[in-house]
């Protein structure tokens, strides 16, 4: 996978581009530079819709909704960094990418939904003054998971929430 990308002209040279590139299987950063007249292999992903079944401290296990195939994939697999592991709960949709290689096809990463609905399991009291602005409260969805929402957010409510920065859109 690219990661950055320098082009370089040299006044009597040729140009040449370095190229920062991580190995999507190993996690692996490599700096190769080419020039114009080189080639290199270019390696397509393919994104597939999973569904979370449970994990332990290593594996996350996912099935497919449509031919109920269980895959496993390593937890240091996920996007964004293991922090978002505590998000998955039973049945949330996660999508998986795939890596075809002369070995077969392999699953190298997995990342969450944009938004996903949570119940509140906890709450706290109201936050700021009610007479400026609107009056936030801070709830807990899961395992110590705390989202800012409005007042009349209680326990027990489903509310939908952004899982890339934790923030409140509207009720489930």
């Amino acid at each position: 996978m690219v990661t950055k990308i320098d082009s370089h002209f040299t006044g009597r040279g040729s140009a040449a581009t370095k190229f920062e590139l991580k190995d999507v299987i190993t996690g692996k950063i490599i700096v190769a530079r080419l020039r114009p007249s080189e080639t290199f292999e270019v390696s397509t992903l393919s994104d597939k819709s999973y569904t979370y079944l449970y994990s332990d401290k290593k594996k996350v296990y996912l099935t497919n909704p449509d031919t109920f195939e269980e895959i496993e994939i390593d937890a240091n697999k996920i996007e964004g960094g293991v922090k978002y592991l505590q998000l998955l709960e039973d049945d949330i949709k996660v999508t998986v990418s795939f890596l075809e290689t002369e070995e077969g096809v392999n699953p190298i990463s997995f990342r969450l939904p944009q938004t996903h609905a949570y119940k509140v399991v906890g709450t706290t009291s109201i936050i700021g003054n009610t007479s400026k602005g609107p009056a936030m409260k801070v709830i807990e969805i899961r395992d110590g998971i705390q989202v800012q929402v409005p007042e009349f957010i209680n326990i027990g409510d489903k509310i939908i929430i952004t899982l890339n920065d934790l923030k409140y859109i509207k009720r489930a």
